[in-house]
């Protein structure tokens, strides 16, 4: 396991990337200033990260740790306030994708915001993944492979999460998302690598989806 030294280091923290600190010795490291919620914020990510290494994950954490993983962010969506200026959500045909802790490798948390009626096409992230929903309804497709040779897809289940509602994805998972009704969805996204790490989502994508 790597030292809490180590992953402290690399570790940032907002669409800034400040680098993370305790937020009682903010100030005096970057001579500014924090509003009392992101405080707060700070706080509560840090606690977060720290139960999550007290699960000592591998590659594939098992289906009981992404549950627990589930709990622990509902946990967080609960604790943590945005400022919706700096973390807006999305409109027209927008999709946001906002950093609130992305290491270098290793587990990484996003504020997703995708406008109403924007879907994604069935892909895999290749890395497991967990999502809590904070506002909006985000519909969720799951597949299996039909045939490999052309990138084909079946249907298996779909599950809405709505606030405080999760979802937990193997790396394997196959899924796409609809963000249903008439609001824009505003959920936490987990990754167990930051996106940048990950190839691109049009080669993780599959063409084609058999109908029921």
């Amino acid at each position: 396991m790597m030292s809490m030294a180590a992953l402290g280091r690399q570790r940032r923290l907002g669409v800034d990337h400040d680098v993370f600190v305790t937020a009682t010795c903010y100030a005096s490291a970057t001579g500014r200033e924090r509003p009392k919620a992101d405080i707060n914020n700070l706080f509560m990510i840090k606690k977060f990260f720290d139960n999550l290494l007290e699960l000592k994950l591998n590659d594939e954490p098992t289906e009981g740790q992404l549950n627990c993983i589930g709990v622990s962010m509902v946990v967080l969506a609960k604790s943590v306030e945005l400022d919706k200026k700096r973390y807006r959500k999305a409109i027209d045909s927008e999709e946001l994708v906002y950093p609130l802790y992305e290491a270098d490798f290793g587990p990484s948390l996003y504020l997703v915001s995708d406008a109403a009626g924007v879907q994604s096409a069935p892909h895999e992230h290749q890395t497991w993944a967990v999502i809590v929903g904070l506002s909006g309804n985000e519909l969720n497709v799951t597949y299996e492979i039909f045939e490999f040779r052309t990138k084909t897809v079946k249907p298996v289940s779909e599950t809405e999460v709505k606030s405080m509602d999760f979802i937990c994805l193997s790396s394997k998972a196959i899924h796409s998302t609809c963000a249903a009704g008439r609001e824009a969805t505003y959920h936490l996204h987990l990754y167990g690598q930051p996106l940048h790490k990950l190839p691109s989502y049009q080669s993780r994508c599959y063409s084609g989806v058999l109908e029921n």
